[in-house]
């Protein structure tokens, strides 16, 4: 007698805890966006978002993604400032040696930029916290050599009040030329179940699906602070969670 094998079934693997950002719908639409602009040429961009919506992630996922071999990206943080600093910085990192004045040092820094085969790329981080000056300064560098013409590009990462900073009336030439204004938002309501199951794998099902609204309302949808609130509550108790320790966890950090 023939013995039967049992039905060949398949299963689906329980979700793992991923510590790669998640590519909510804001987040892929700004990355794209912004990918696209930078290979078109010498591009002023504008990234803004809430703290915790992936700001940092993401530049750090674009730069890793521009091809070595066709673009150089310097990254500045908010704390140089002023257009000496901000060229003799970019040239040392080109391998400019400084020169005795600033205008030398501009000179010899857009001589090289203007024939090196790799497209100089100038990351801005906590842009909110420049100066409106300091920013319209970043174009006078990049058009130094021929007005109304770049000889690299800028994106400008920064807080909510980086926009208004750029909208104001003096940044109106650097406003009009940005080719793209990307914004973080957050995630959308839809968005959240798969967002805990990415961050926290098998434990996103000891979140009580009660809280999930309050999760969602409380934090403004910020995944930076999602994350902090849920891996607390995870943290404090054993086992499955209860809407009171959500709650608590909420009001803590939201």
């Amino acid at each position: 007698m023939t013995k039967r094998l049992p039905p060949c079934t398949e299963t689906t693997p329980p979700p793992q805890a991923n510590p790669a950002p998640f590519p909510y719908r804001d987040y892929v639409v700004a990355q794209e966006s912004l990918k696209s602009a930078l290979a078109e040429g010498p591009v002023y961009l504008e990234l803004t978002g809430r703290s915790g919506t992936g700001k940092s992630s993401l530049a750090r996922e674009l730069i890793d993604g521009l091809d070595r071999h066709h673009f150089q990206v310097v990254y500045l943080s908010s704390s140089g400032t002023s257009l000496t600093n901000v060229a003799r910085f970019i040239a040392r990192t080109v391998r400019v040696p400084p020169r005795r004045t600033h205008l030398e040092t501009v000179q010899s820094l857009l001589d090289v930029v203007s024939t090196q085969p790799a497209r100089l790329v100038i990351f801005v981080d906590e842009a909110d916290r420049v100066s409106a000056r300091a920013l319209y300064e970043f174009r006078v560098l990049s058009e130094c050599e021929r007005p109304g013409q770049q000889s690299f590009s800028v994106v400008l990462s920064g807080l909510p009040q980086l926009r208004d900073i750029i909208n104001s009336p003096d940044l109106f030439p650097l406003r009009r030329r940005l080719a793209v204004r990307a914004t973080l938002c957050g995630l959308t309501r839809d968005e959240l179940l798969p967002f805990l199951h990415h961050r926290f794998g098998t434990d996103a099902d000891r979140v009580p699906v009660e809280s999930h609204d309050a999760l969602f309302e409380r934090t403004r949808a910020i995944p930076g602070v999602i994350d902090q609130v849920v891996r607390h509550a995870l943290r404090a108790r054993p086992g499955e969670l209860y809407v009171d320790d959500i709650d608590a966890s909420l009001d803590l950090f939201a």
